[in-house]
């Protein structure tokens, strides 16, 4: 059996993902960065 390699998050923290969403011109509220923080997880 294989252990699945563990991947590098691309988010340091909810700020993070706020952030880099918002360079792209999308604007989210907490609720979204939350739940895209964590996916990365």
């Amino acid at each position: 059996m294989s252990v699945p390699a563990r991947t590098v998050p691309l988010f340091a923290d909810i700020d993070d993902v706020a952030r880099r969403l918002a360079e792209t011109g999308y604007l989210p509220d907490t609720a979204t960065a939350t739940a895209v923080f964590l996916a990365d997880r």
